[in-house]
């Protein structure tokens, strides 16, 4: 009984029709022209990338953008040899967003704490690997702001 209804229940659950929530890929009817960038060149490099993949070229709706960014690493807690253990590495990013003579600033904030790794070069990476993160995260976020913009 219990064997048979494992893929019963594994067939039934795959045609379901489920469809990601904030999965607005599929909606998007706007285009995004990057005027300026400050900030943090590798967060910005991936945000400008994830935006050109999202973004319809041929849609009539034009979002002119400055986007800023700040990435910063701070130290949360130390050992008793005032070595740092821990960090919280955050990013904040602010769109100034013009569209149709209508000017929006929106302002999205990330952090993770990590704790620090004895190897130099992993720790440079998972920090790599978390901007990474961020990036597409923050992009993920403007784009459910934008969809709601009218």
């Amino acid at each position: 009984m219990r064997k048979s209804l494992v893929p019963i229940l594994f067939l039934i659950l795959t045609s379901c029709g489920f469809t990601p929530m904030y999965n607005a890929s599929e909606k998007v009817d706007y285009n995004i022209n990057l005027i300026e960038e400050k900030g943090d060149s590798v967060i910005n490099n991936k945000i400008i990338s994830e935006i050109s993949r999202i973004s319809n070229k041929n849609s009539k709706r034009i979002y002119s953008i400055k986007l800023t960014t700040n990435y910063s690493k701070s130290i949360i807690s130390k050992d008793a040899k005032g070595s740092a253990t821990n960090y919280e590495i955050s990013v904040d990013s602010n769109f100034n967003i013009e569209y149709e003579n209508n000017e929006r600033d929106i302002n999205i904030k990330e952090k993770q704490n990590i704790k620090k790794i004895a190897d130099i070069f992993e720790q440079r990476n998972y920090e790599d690997t978390l901007k990474n993160n961020f990036a597409i995260s923050i992009v993920n976020k403007l784009n459910i702001e934008l969809l709601s913009i009218k």
